[in-house]
Formats: structure tokens, C-alpha cells, sequence
């Protein structure tokens, strides 16, 4: 298991600059405290930066995984509602058409009123094409 990124952040931070003092302090010339502390601030600033991008850059891979999920979920829902209502206006089709082969069944009123239902999701907005929303920004 991968240690915390704020001690991976201070442990590299720390080893860094103990490398580039060292190497500066073997080039020569007159190395104090303020030199070491200038250093010490800019890796400072500089490994934060890198931090931040590397959180960032993890929740954008969160937040992208978690779309895709999403995205994977709707297309299933999105499948199986077609399904439906393509079983749903087959069954309209074959209600009609045996309610216009058998004449006494033209009366029977559950029948009349389950073939309008049947209808009635198959003509609305129940029946929409499945696209991706679209918002209007503007």
C-alpha cells in the first residue's frame, strides 16, 4: 500500500534538498544558512505545486471513472427501456389486430381500455428517442 502523499511529499522534499545543498556546497563558494533556507523555500513551493497536480490529477481520475460508470448505467437503462417499449408496442400492434380479427371482442371494454393504454405509452413522450441530455448554456 502506497504511503500518504503528504509524507511521500515531506520525505522527498527533505532528501531533495539535502541533495542540492550538497551538490552546491561541493561547487565552493561561501554557502550559509540563508542560502540553504532560500533553497529550501522554492523546492518548498515547488514540490507543493507538484503535490496539488498529482491530488488534482487523482480526482479528476475519480471523477472520471465514476462518469463512466454512470455512463455504462444509463446505456443498460436505456437498452432495457427500449426493450420494453419495443415489447410494448408489439403487444399494441398484436392487441389491435386481434381485437379487428374477432368482431365480438371489438365490445369488450377491458380490452378497448388496455389496448389504449398500450397506445397511449406507445404514441407519448414515454417513447422518446434515448439521446445524451443536452443543456443550453446561455
Amino acid at each position: 500500500m502506497k504511503a500518504p502523499v503528504a509524507a511521500d511529499f515531506t520525505n522527498n522534499l527533505r532528501d531533495y534538498t539535502q541533495k542540492s545543498v550538497a551538490k552546491l556546497q561541493n561547487l565552493g563558494g561561501n554557502w550559509t544558512n540563508d542560502h540553504e533556507l532560500m533553497i529550501y523555500t522554492i523546492l518548498q513551493e515547488r514540490f507543493s505545486i507538484a503535490n496539488l497536480v498529482l491530488q488534482a490529477n487523482s480526482e479528476l481520475d475519480k471523477a472520471r471513472s465514476i462518469s463512466d460508470a454512470r455512463a455504462q448505467s444509463l446505456h443498460e437503462l436505456e437498452n432495457k427501456f427500449l426493450q420494453t417499449s419495443k415489447l410494448l408496442a408489439d403487444t399494441d400492434r398484436d392487441l389491435a389486430a386481434l381485437i379487428s380479427q374477432n368482431p365480438s371482442l371489438a365490445d369488450n371494454v377491458v380490452l378497448k381500455r388496455l389496448q389504449g393504454n398500450l397506445n397511449l405509452f406507445v404514441t407519448s413522450s414515454y417513447a422518446v428517442k434515448l439521446e445524451e441530455p443536452i443543456r443550453n448554456l446561455g
